[in-house]
C-alpha cells in the first residue's frame, strides 16, 4: 500500500464518519455545553482516529462488511469508555451520556457498512482453493485477530484516577516502617 492509497481511503473514510454522525446527531439530538473550536478539534481528532484504523483495515486479510464492522468496533468502544468515564467523573455538568452513547453507536453503525467497501476498493478476491484453516497459519497471519481483539482490550482498561490511587497505596506502603528494608 502506498501513502496516496492510505490517505485517499483515509480521506474518504473520514468523510464517510462525519456525514453518518451528522446523520445519527439528526435521529438523535444531543444537549451538550459547548466549548470554543470545538467542531474543529472534533474533525481533527475523528480523522486521526479514521487515519489510524484506515491504516491498519488496509492491511487485513477481510474484506466487505465483516471489515467495515470490524474497523468501526475499535473506535466504538473508545467512544464508549470515554462516555463511561465521563459519566462517571463529570456528572455534574448535565450531558445526556446515555442519548451521547446511542448517537456514537449509531454513527458507527452506519458507517460501517461503507467503510468495508472504502477498505476494499483495489483488492481482489482469493479463491477458494487458497483459504486455509486456521490451524494451517503461521503466528504472523493473525493480524486481524489482534485488530478484533484490541477494543475488547481498551474497554478492559481502568482509568487513570484508579491508577493514580492505587500508586499512592503502594508509595505509602513503602513510607511504611514495617515495610522498610534492613
Amino acid at each position: 500500500m502506498n501513502t496516496w492509497t492510505w490517505l485517499w481511503k483515509s480521506v474518504l473514510a473520514w468523510v464517510v464518519l462525519v456525514v453518518a454522525t451528522m446523520i445519527a446527531t439528526a435521529i438523535v439530538p444531543v444537549n451538550a455545553p459547548s466549548v470554543p473550536h470545538q467542531f474543529a478539534w472534533w474533525l481533527l481528532t475523528n480523522f486521526m482516529v479514521v487515519a489510524a484504523i484506515t491504516f491498519a483495515a488496509v492491511r487485513s486479510d477481510w474484506r466487505g462488511l465483516r471489515l467495515g464492522f470490524a474497523a468501526a468496533v475499535l473506535p466504538l468502544f473508545v467512544s464508549l469508555t470515554d462516555m463511561l468515564e465521563g459519566a462517571i467523573f463529570l456528572g455534574h455538568l448535565g450531558i445526556d451520556w446515555k442519548r451521547l452513547a446511542v448517537e456514537s453507536v449509531l454513527s458507527y453503525a452506519l458507517s460501517a457498512p461503507v467503510w468495508g467497501m472504502i477498505f476494499s476498493i483495489g483488492r481482489e478476491r482469493l479463491p477458494r482453493v487458497f483459504i486455509r484453516s486456521l490451524a494451517d497459519r503461521s503466528v504472523r497471519e493473525f493480524g486481524s485477530m489482534r485488530f478484533q481483539r484490541s477494543p475488547i482490550c481498551f474497554s478492559t482498561i481502568l482509568p487513570e484516577r484508579w491508577f493514580s490511587r492505587l500508586s499512592a497505596i503502594s508509595t505509602q506502603a513503602r513510607r511504611c516502617p514495617l515495610h522498610a528494608r534492613s
